[in-house]
């Protein structure tokens, strides 16, 4: 089915995206320029700004998707429930899977986002709210599941598994040894589900 021009543009910010969204994950905001986005495109540069803003607006959708499968699946998986997975403990392990896969896709986009946080960028909370809203309903999960298996401090808890998987990520992102997703979320579901 030959596209209409209506859609021709959709899908070619659809690309766009979805190039960034690789190279991102893979070298980091500042190390990917408009101009590689734009070629993997299959587009100029100035045809990149007919769609966005600047790299930042890029990076906000991006991160955003990003968020917003991993909140979809977890609302999946909590559908079905710990029946599903036969224990709590696998459970929380499928739950702390699904966010390390996250943030292994999302690789070295997460410390852009601390840092524009950091710098005050104005429009800051509002470019990148749908992701903060993702975030939030993942770890609001996390900590109602704590609770309900009478997790100490599940705030706290939360707060240590949240650090556990960022010092994760970074080492995978330098290409440290480092034992499997699967294995690592594992070992952090034992550590608080009995």
């Amino acid at each position: 089915m030959k596209s209409t021009p209506k859609q021709q543009p959709n899908k070619t910010r659809e690309k766009a995206l979805v190039h960034a969204r690789k190279l991102f994950a893979k070298q980091g905001f500042e190390a990917t320029s408009m101009v590689e986005i734009a070629r993997l495109s299959g587009i100029e540069k100035p045809s990149l700004y007919y769609f966005f803003e600047n790299k930042e607006c890029i990076f906000a959708e991006v991160m955003e998707s990003v968020w917003e499968e991993a909140s979809t699946k977890l609302n999946r998986m909590r559908d079905k429930g710990v029946k599903v997975h036969k224990s709590p403990r696998n459970y929380f392990t499928a739950i702390l899977n699904l966010v390390l896969d996250t943030f292994l896709k999302a690789g070295m986009t997460m410390t852009k986002v601390d840092s524009l946080k950091n710098k005050g960028h104005t429009d800051f909370e509002k470019k990148y709210a749908g992701m903060f809203k993702h975030i939030g309903e993942m770890r609001l999960h996390l900590q109602e599941f704590l609770k309900s298996n009478r997790v100490k401090d599940p705030g706290l808890a939360e707060l240590v598994i949240g650090n556990a998987i960022h010092a994760y990520v970074i080492h995978a992102q330098c290409k440290t040894p480092t034992v499997s997703p699967k294995k690592y979320a594992e070992y952090l579901s034992k550590l608080f589900i009995k």
